[in-house]
């Protein structure tokens, strides 16, 4: 019996007391990765690649991957992801950057466990790759001027063995500038220049290369050409044909006025004789290098659809002038048939941007087409025709120079419910012979929701004058209100 009892108290005394573990917890393993492409000797493949890899967890689950690409010592890592990258997935496609015909890049991928613990050993491989240049023409070059205003369009034709597709984007540079080119997308093939892309002038070289989305980059394609100066911010345009005189020479009046005030260098000079624009886009861009335009053609007016003085210019400008408008610009335009019948500027833009929807029909011709004599016979002084400046827009009074024949008044009827400009001078009904009333052949007018301002003239402003000078200092006043220096 005594040993029956000490029996049982030696074996109590093995089980484990109160609070204590009966087995030691087991530590975490890593999980394991395996890839599915590997080996010694890889073909070399394509730069587009898709790896699929797995994981596995003895005493867990496997809740996601990281992988990572390791480039060459002293190679170029481009976009390639060469930090550890998370993803839930079990393959993925990757583009690799081979900018030369070959290239080779590791790959890693480790297993990351419920618990956060990722392998120790990541699976890796090395993998050869191999990608063929692109090729870059330019398109039309017999057609490229040899000289031209900063406003150039230009096209190409790109190619890639691989599949156009995968042309990712497009480089234009001027010589000396290659650090900074200009940069358009993949399915971009032409272009138009703007001043602000160009920045430069006189004699030029661009180039043209194009880089496939594996960085490979085509030889460079290139022409040169002669570009002319943008000076300043302000544009005069010179679209006077006529060969000036002593009495007619608006050329001039509107430099000098500029020169006296910005200085000759100060703002960029458009004579439509000499370099004409071909087409509305690229005056349009060539607009956007300027805060202000002046705009004027003296005595040159049309009367009927056959005469010389074409207004074919204008006319390319209508839209380009109208963004100017819209973007805040300032336009001052001068012109015995700006607007009307056989104006450059049609309907829709004397009421959007000038301020009034209807002019004074001549009923003998139908057209807004006037031709007067003065009402006072010519005499070796002044005729004493004023245009009274209409009240509060602090204007001199300007008078008629003689002997001329005031042509093409083309004028805003005062009735008219669209009338919004402010009316600048008034000719007097009676001023000028079978004169039908009150003509006001000066207006201004500010657009609406922050646009800009303009100013039409319909008669010659530099052969105007009260006291000596006295035009210049009606120009000089409309500069101030379109604002600027």
């Amino acid at each position: 019996m005594l040993f029956a009892i000490a029996l049982f108290g030696a074996a109590v005394s093995f089980l484990p007391g109160c609070g204590e573990n009966v087995f030691e917890p087991r530590e975490n393993l890593p999980p394991e990765t395996g890839l599915a492409l590997t080996g010694d000797t890889l073909a070399t493949t394509i730069y587009k690649v898709e790896l699929k890899w797995w994981g596995s967890d003895a005493d867990g689950e496997v809740s996601g991957f990281d992988y990572r690409w390791v480039v060459p010592a002293g190679a170029d890592a481009y976009d390639l992801d060469t930090a550890w990258t998370y993803t839930a997935f079990v393959r993925k496609s990757f583009v690799l950057p081979v900018p030369d015909s070959l290239s080779s890049y590791r790959f890693e991928v480790r297993s990351r466990d419920n618990e956060g613990l990722v392998d120790p050993s990541p699976a890796a491989q090395v993998y050869p790759f191999f990608n063929n240049r692109p090729t870059v023409q330019i398109r039309f070059r017999e057609i490229l001027p040899d000289s031209a205003w900063p406003v150039i369009g230009l096209g190409w034709d790109a190619t890639d063995p691989e599949g156009d597709t995968t042309i990712a984007r497009h480089l234009i540079w001027v010589k000396g500038r290659e650090a900074a080119p200009i940069e358009y997308a993949g399915p971009i093939d032409s272009v138009l220049l703007l001043p602000a892309d160009i920045d430069t002038f006189g004699n030029v070289r661009f180039y043209l290369q194009t880089i496939d989305e594996a960085f490979a980059a085509s030889d460079p394609d290139s022409f040169d050409i002669f570009l002319y100066q943008v000076k300043g911010s302000l544009l005069l345009v010179d679209d006077f044909a006529p060969a000036p005189t002593p009495r007619v020479d608006p050329d001039a009046f509107y430099r000098g006025g500029l020169n006296g005030r910005l200085g000759p260098d100060a703002y960029t000079i458009l004579d439509l004789a000499l370099t004409p624009f071909d087409s509305n886009l690229r005056f349009a861009g060539f607009l956007t290098a300027f805060d202000r335009v002046i705009w004027y053609t003296g005595t040159r007016q049309r009367s009927t659809l056959t005469d010389p003085a074409r207004f074919d210019q204008m006319a390319l400008a209508d839209s380009g002038l109208g963004r100017h408008l819209e973007r805040g610009g300032g336009l001052f335009l001068e012109s015995l048939n700006g607007v009307g019948t056989f104006s450059g500027l049609g309907a829709d833009f004397y009421r959007d941007y000038f301020g009034f929807d209807t002019l004074y029909v001549n009923e003998t011709s139908a057209t807004t087409n006037f031709e007067f004599l003065p009402a006072v016979p010519p005499v070796p002084r002044p005729c004493e025709v004023p245009f009274l400046a209409v009240e509060g827009s602090a204007l001199p009074d300007l008078f008629l120079q003689c002997p001329i024949q005031y042509v093409g008044i083309d004028s805003p009827v005062d009735t008219t419910e669209g009338f919004l400009a402010e009316r600048l001078y008034r000719v007097p009904a009676g001023t000028f012979k079978e004169q039908p009333g009150d003509f006001y052949p000066a207006v201004r007018y500010e657009l609406p929701d922050g646009g800009g301002r303009s100013i039409l003239c319909t008669f010659p402003l530099s052969l105007y004058y009260g006291d000596p000078g006295n035009n210049d200092e009606a120009f000089s006043a409309f500069l101030d209100w379109l604002g600027g220096p």
